[in-house]
């Protein structure tokens, strides 16, 4: 039995200063609430309800995390020689859809969605004291208030190519869904001295993932959008672009184009329980001589399975970096297929925006005007629309040389994203100059310019 050594120093405001013979550390907090910064480089938030001694503890300590397992009774092992770390998060460090009018619509109302679930969080503190009751139901109105007129509408309408690309996308997630086991990989860290690490060459650490298709409730759309429930964060894909929600953080998104989608073979060193659809390859031990066999020094030298996983990697410029394990190797062939596909429409659809919308074996062929209803007043339709879509004018044009259009036509003609787009057909036909949908066929062009119509 050892002496023990604690001395805590309030320095007001909600400041202390602990002192231990670990070391020293300090805290900040208030009542219900204490975030601690230990000794050993660690950090502990405490969750509590005052005057109840009910409270929650959460601490994550400055340790390091050997194999994927994170098995602790490697921390005591000082002859483990680790290097460089990577780390696997996503940042927004470039957004270019910052400009976007739907994104800042979604960071709109993120914000009054946030302040409604911080509402309804201290409303639960009525049994303290009566006057939490109107935080509560301040809360529940504003829930409702988002739930019915503050929607965000995502609606999307597909030509052939379009279609082809997202429904790859779509398959992609699907495929990985079939897994029983997802790990978003966070860090890796390289390690030299293998013999003290089960012959690993690197240290992860993982946490659980998981596929959803569930949007959030203030989105509604028109199409199954898949993403991927992560630590802290969830991605979506649309069919234009990647969005990131974080816990109070603004919502980022940025396009596919640079986006690089890569599926290799990885072998990891399992501590944790075999998902039933992984592959066992070998056998591995926690204390290992060079040729891989048991180290006869360590008495409680364990016998480790080596599975083979699949790992798809995501990143771009835009601060996309997410890695995901999955446990049934054999879907790789099927979902790198997908990614094949999804990559070839990807390309053949910003070739066809470069060429104008037209197949490059397809010859050119001269506008014509397709007679319509004609028109007089088409100065006062073009002040209004430009009022609504600085680029009205020139869609409107392009809409009265073809005769025909579409949110894809207009999107690949004046490279703009598919929200933007879908905008400007909605506008088109509540002003009577389209006709309605006609399933994934280009909308009719209903008038014509009044020199032009004959």
């Amino acid at each position: 039995m050892g002496w023990r050594l604690r001395k805590s120093i309030n320095l007001g405001l909600g400041f202390r200063i602990n002192l231990s013979k670990s070391g020293i550390g300090y805290s900040w907090g208030f009542p219900g609430y204490r975030t601690t910064k230990l000794a050993n480089g660690g950090t502990r938030q405490t969750y509590s309800i005052p005057g109840t001694g009910i409270s929650y503890v959460e601490q994550q300590g400055k340790r390091k995390n050997y194999g994927e397992g994170n098995d602790p009774q490697y921390d005591s092992q000082s002859n483990l020689i680790t290097g460089e770390t990577t780390v696997f998060e996503n940042t927004p460090i470039d957004d270019i859809t910052k400009n976007d009018p739907i994104l800042k619509e979604i960071n709109r109302v993120v914000s009054f969605n946030r302040f409604a679930n911080i509402l309804l969080v201290f409303g639960f503190l009525v049994f303290l004291h009566p006057a939490f009751v109107l935080s509560l139901f301040a809360g529940i109105i504003l829930k409702i208030i988002i739930a019915t007129s503050m929607k965000i509408k995502l609606y999307y309408e597909f030509d052939e190519e379009n279609r082809k690309m997202y429904n790859a996308l779509k398959e992609i997630w699907i495929a990985l869904s079939r897994s029983r086991k997802l790990w978003q990989v966070n860090s890796s860290v390289k390690v030299y001295n293998r013999k003290y690490n089960a012959g690993a060459g690197h240290n992860i650490t993982r946490t659980s993932a998981f596929i959803t298709n569930k949007t959030p409730n203030f989105i509604k759309t028109n199409i199954d959008i898949y993403g991927l429930n992560l630590q802290n964060q969830k991605i979506y894909f649309t069919p234009d672009r990647i969005l990131v929600f974080r816990p109070f953080r603004k919502v980022f998104g940025c396009t596919y184009r640079d986006m690089f989608l890569g599926l290799v073979s990885s072998r990891m060193i399992e501590h944790e329980r075999v998902p039933q659809d992984a592959e066992i390859v070998d056998y591995t031990w926690r204390y290992a001589n060079a040729d891989g066999s048991r180290d006869l020094r360590f008495s409680n030298n364990r016998r480790y399975p080596i599975c083979k996983y699949g790992e798809l990697t995501l990143k771009s410029p835009n601060g996309i970096y997410t890695v995901i394990d999955f446990s049934n190797h054999d879907m790789a062939e099927d979902i790198q297929s997908k990614l094949v596909l999804f990559g070839n429409q990807f390309n053949k659809i910003l070739e066809l925006s470069k060429s104008g919308g037209k197949e490059k074996d397809e010859p050119k062929k001269e506008e014509k005007v397709v007679p319509k209803k004609r028109i007089s007043n088409i100065d006062s339709i073009v002040k209004e629309g430009i009022e609504f879509e600085p680029l009205f004018e020139e869609v409107l044009d392009f809409a009265l040389q073809t005769g025909k259009i579409s949110a894809s036509l207009i999107q690949r003609r004046f490279k703009l994203g598919y929200n933007r787009a879908a905008r400007l057909i909605d506008y088109l036909e509540e002003k009577n100059i389209i006709g309605p949908s006609n399933g994934s066929s280009p909308r009719e062009v209903l008038i014509s310019n009044d020199e032009d119509g004959e």
